[in-house]
């Protein structure tokens, strides 16, 4: 042990006590101020003699309410006297509802029919001419940011099994299906924007809003959707029937549902807002939707009696979806046209949970949707496809198997075309 020098100590606490006791018995030594006051002959006051008499008002405090129904203006009252209360009955299809006749209902509320399987003879040809080859490491790098790589961590539905429906399981945590979704159509519209000219002059919307009320067989019903996103043009889409297909539309019958009615499962309400409204401002040098791109979301989207959505179901949720943004963009371009319009306007819908995916097209030919005769609107879909078979962690390593390149191919030329 090395020996050094001791220093001076002092403790600081025994003086910092020692300088307070010193300065608490100093006496306050009067200033020449009153002297020099009294010479030039100015009064002298004592202040404790003006303030003896001043009232002493005590602040009442406010007492902090115990009931939060005093600040808070209680909701209106759900009667006829309510703001939106309209004696007629309106069925509302908002954009989680889901259709449990499936695309047959669908197709009866748009009056529209499938002219032929697949897609339209001059969207197929562009698809088999795309070659998009240098494009597939990109998206697989993509699907693993969007499903594996993001720092996001919530809550995901609980998982059941119904062999053991009393057996808990843990909680698992990982990334939601919005976020998930969200990511996945971001980056793939980024890519297609990066590869063609022709996408990279569109303009992306998220989230718009789009409301249009419709007539059908005596009965109002009213649309409420959500565009996750919508990719918009200077100029609107050319039709896609050919003349043949257009003449075999008379020969084409809509299905029959019988006994359900074509408005079962939509929401009945009287209270109610009837306008339209449409994403974008019709002064908008984008005004004209080309491709809306809708999330199929499975901690939203449900059944009211809370069974398994199926495959016809969600086709049927593409159809209404392009029925109903091509019917806004229809009075937006001509105004109220009651039933035929000028030309047809169409749409393209792109629906995906993250890993399947539904590529459709709406063409709306008239709004006379009473009745099965005369003039319908026309639907194509593909079979749906799958981008992916299994996209997650595999004994601690990311792993993408099943990588389906025709769901790129399918994309790229919906958002070229």
């Amino acid at each position: 042990m090395r020996l050094t020098h001791s220093l001076w100590k002092q403790h600081l606490g025994r003086m910092a006590k020692k300088n307070w006791k010193a300065h608490g018995k100093k006496v306050i030594q009067e200033s020449d101020e009153l002297k020099n006051l009294e010479q030039l002959g100015l009064p002298v006051i004592d202040i404790n003699e003006v303030v003896k008499d001043m009232k002493i008002v005590e602040r009442v405090k406010e007492e902090e309410p115990k009931d939060l129904k005093h600040w808070v203006e209680p909701p209106p009252v759900m009667n006829n006297l309510h703001p939106l209360y309209k004696a007629r009955q309106c069925y509302m299809h908002k954009n989680n509802t889901v259709l449990i006749g499936g695309l047959d209902q669908a197709k009866i509320i748009a009056k529209a029919v499938e002219v032929k399987d697949g897609l339209p003879k001059m969207l197929e040809e562009k698809i088999e001419q795309l070659n998009v080859a240098d494009m597939h490491k990109l998206v697989k790098r993509s699907i693993l940011a969007s499903h594996v790589f993001d720092a996001q961590q919530v809550k995901l539905p609980k998982l059941h099994d119904p062999s053991r429906p009393a057996w808990q399981f843990p909680r698992v945590y990982g990334i939601s299906d919005q976020r998930r979704n969200y990511l996945l159509c971001e980056k793939l519209v980024q890519l297609s924007n990066s590869w063609s000219q022709k996408s990279s002059a569109l303009f992306a919307v998220n989230n718009g809003r789009c409301v249009v009320p419709i007539e059908k067989e005596g009965d109002l019903i009213q649309f409420d959707l959500t565009l996750n996103m919508a990719l918009l043009s200077s100029v609107p889409h050319e039709k896609f029937s050919s003349q043949e297909e257009e003449e075999n539309i008379y020969k084409i019958d809509l299905p029959d549902i019988y006994p359900l009615k074509h408005t079962v499962s939509c929401e009945k309400t009287h209270f109610y807002e009837s306008k339209d409204i449409f994403p974008v401002n019709k002064f908008s040098k984008f005004s004209h939707l080309h491709t809306i791109i809708i999330h199929h979301n499975e901690t939203q989207i449900k059944n009211l009696h809370e069974t398994k959505v199926l495959e016809g179901q969600l086709v049927g949720r593409c159809l209404l979806h392009g029925f109903a943004a091509a019917v806004s963009q229809a009075r937006q371009l001509f105004g109220e046209v009651e039933k035929e319009l000028p030309f047809p306007v169409s749409i393209q819908c792109i629906q995906t949970d993250g890993r399947l995916f539904d590529f459709s097209i709406f063409q709306l030919n008239t709004l006379d949707l009473n009745g099965s005769e005369g003039m319908k609107n026309m639907f194509w879909v593909l079979p749906r496809l799958e981008l992916f078979s299994l996209c997650a962690y595999d004994e601690g390593r990311p792993t993408l198997q099943g990588y389906n390149p025709e769901v790129l191919k399918n994309f790229m030329a919906f958002c070229t075309h």
